[in-house]
């Protein structure tokens, strides 16, 4: 998986970062952010990384929230699973711990980060009124997303889920996909967490042995059993914080110049204006603007220009679709690509010899 972008103005600024990648700094080099720390966004990760930069003695001066007004009415339906759910005690515990030390702002509906060289301030709005902070870190975030390229580039159909507001790649129940021999398993086929992560591994792991005729059907039926109910495990209550968290239209939708995609430098004004010009999808928005086609190949901005290209036209996203990708999925330098492991084989399908 990774981050869903969080495109608001200033959002390119050094000093505006993700939560995850404040989260990993944290764990892989105990590098935690100095001054003036403020937290943006919603979703369950806010909350488990303030908690954890809170006790890694980071004092954070507002967590605000931008999780909608009425969403937890829309998601009562759905509490029965959550209250019984191992999600539900945690998610109680990071919530108090954090707001225990932090001033938490709900229901922000306007963000935008300030500043000359580097972020000085966010400014957010709340209903009708308006503020401003002085921060010399801001830390972004509004979920996790599959990350679809490897899947997309080996040729494997997406489809769009709404109540995630992002594509994932077409599988079955064991991570087949429609491509003979490609499976894709945890949060790469769409997010349920890291448990359910390892279930879904073990899953796709035994349809493995099975399609490589190590097994038989009988076999793998068996021993998948207690992985499908480790995986029914992990997923109860998801539905409830995944109605609570996704992300506000305001927030995965950007207006004017705020940036969408950062390689290119392109606008999501200039998005607009190419839909309403005729472009009908991510990959003719290649031609009329360049996007995706910079480093990140599409991954930061695949779904903004998707959703408002969705927008502008009056269309699905389902229906507007995504962009075609390549491989390699990600930059590769020349140095790289010559130290990859080659045999006789290899050389001599691009070798002509005399």
């Amino acid at each position: 998986a990774q981050e869903r972008p969080f495109p608001i103005p200033g959002w390119t600024l050094p000093g505006v970062m993700t939560v995850g990648a404040a989260q990993i700094l944290l764990k892989t080099a105990a590098i935690v952010p100095q001054g003036r720390v403020v937290l943006a966004g919603c979703g369950p990760l806010l909350w488990l990384a303030a908690a954890q930069l809170q006790d890694a003695g980071v004092a954070i001066d507002a967590v605000l929230d931008t999780t909608p007004r009425g969403r937890m009415r829309a998601a009562l339906a759905h509490a029965p699973g959550f209250v019984l759910s191992p999600y539900f005690g945690k998610g109680l515990d990071l919530a108090r711990r954090v707001r225990r030390r932090t001033r938490v702002v709900e229901f922000v509906t306007a963000l935008a980060a300030e500043g000359d060289e580097r972020v000085e301030a966010v400014r957010y709005g709340r209903d009708a009124d308006e503020h401003r902070l002085a921060v010399d870190t801001l830390l972004l975030h509004q979920g996790v997303v599959p990350s679809v390229n490897l899947a997309n580039a080996g040729g494997c159909a997406l489809r769009w889920n709404d109540l995630h507001a992002c594509f994932e790649p077409v599988v079955d129940e064991w991570g087949g996909t429609p491509i003979p021999s490609l499976f894709v398993a945890g949060d790469g086929a769409g997010i349920a967490g890291a448990a359910a992560a390892e279930a879904r591994g073990r899953l796709t792991a035994l349809a493995v042995v099975n399609a490589l005729g190590k097994s038989d059907g009988r076999v793998r039926d068996r021993e998948a059993a207690p992985h499908r109910r480790a995986l029914a495990e992990a997923q109860r209550g998801r539905r409830f914080f995944d109605t609570v968290f996704r992300p506000a239209d305001a927030f995965r939708l950007p207006a004017g110049g705020t940036l969408v995609c950062r390689c290119e430098e392109v606008t999501a004004q200039q998005v607009v204006d190419a839909a309403a010009a005729g472009c009908t999808g991510p990959n003719q928005a290649k031609a009329f603007l360049r996007c995706g086609m910079g480093p990140c190949q599409g991954r930061y901005c695949g779904l903004i220009v998707t959703e408002l290209i969705a927008r502008t036209r009056g269309e699905t996203p389902a229906a507007v679709g995504y962009f075609r990708l390549r491989f390699p999925v990600k930059p590769l330098t020349l140095g790289e690509l010559a130290d990859l492991p080659t045999t006789p084989e290899a050389e001599a399908a691009v070798v002509r010899s005399n």
